[in-house]
């Protein structure tokens, strides 16, 4: 008697869809890659016409499908599988890309007839290829297996949402999200002058920093704070005081506190604090 093989499980046409669009982008690739492979060869300039054409095609293409995966699969698997090696990979990839697609603009003959652009070219095509790779092996049917039918058909039309848009305004290409840095000062190697002395630092919205200099002999008296926080002496000696233990600290040692943990301080020498707290 014989055994029918078991029948596979079929695919969404989310999978489908992501996977025709490698395939697509690959084909797309290896064109741009012979074109580029004329021009270093047969320095013709039609091949550089074509690949310029082929750049910005793929560029298109790989805007669009970025989109989807980093608006719409990305986060609707995150909130099974958090994934951000793929989504530091998508960086990586636009960084590639970038500097390939300038080079096939800007090129002219007969400066650049070398296989510099070439090799670079190469390079990007194997990286997005074993990207593709780790996407259809691991990505693809992690979302067959996460995702509920419903939860496929609103990435689906999520998905149709953004190509739909893109034949009307081409989307641009995705960049590391806006962010900003503020600057702080505390003064390490200045000498502490105060008996019991506090500066804020620092304050976002989720924290706050604060230093603190203690003159020798000079106590905290026991208290709490209503957020997480973590002290770390800077310079000098100190002891901590908890509900239950002691705890001696020189400069490089640091304490976690949980929230409303009672605890004092007393500097054996004068003592630089900085004071981290989180906001809730």
């Amino acid at each position: 008697m014989s055994i029918s093989p078991g029948k596979a499980k079929p695919v969404s046409a989310v999978t489908k869809k992501l996977v025709s669009d490698h395939h697509d982008m690959i084909q797309l690739m290896d064109r741009l890659l012979l074109s580029l492979q004329d021009i270093c060869q047969q320095q013709a300039s039609q091949s550089l016409n074509e690949a310029r054409a082929l750049a910005e095609e793929l560029v298109q293409r790989m805007n669009v499908h970025a989109a989807c995966e980093d608006q719409v699969i990305f986060p609707a698997l995150s909130k099974y599988h958090p994934i951000p090696i793929l989504e530091i990979e998508h960086e990586e990839v636009l960084l590639q890309r970038a500097a390939v697609v300038t080079g096939i603009l800007n090129y002219t003959f007969p400066e650049d007839c070398n296989e510099k652009l070439l090799n670079q070219a190469a390079a990007f095509v194997d990286l997005v290829k074993r990207h593709f790779a780790k996407e259809e092996k691991a990505v693809f049917p992690l979302l067959e297996r996460s995702l509920s039918s419903s939860e496929k058909h609103q990435v689906m039309a999520r998905m149709e949402d953004i190509l739909a848009k893109s034949r009307v305004i081409p989307i641009e290409s995705s960049g590391p999200i806006s962010k900003i840095y503020l600057q702080f000062r505390f003064p390490m190697d200045e000498p502490v002058t105060h008996h019991l002395h506090t500066d804020a630092l620092l304050e976002t919205p989720n924290f706050q920093l604060k230093g603190w200099e203690l003159q020798a002999g000079a106590s905290l008296a026991t208290h709490w704070t209503p957020m997480k926080a973590m002290i770390l002496l800077v310079a000098g000696k100190a002891q901590w005081i908890g509900p239950d233990s002691t705890v001696e600290l020189s400069a490089g040692d640091g304490i976690y506190m949980d929230a409303k943990l009672s605890h004092s301080l007393k500097a054996h020498t004068d003592c630089r604090f900085l004071l981290f707290l989180q906001k809730e």
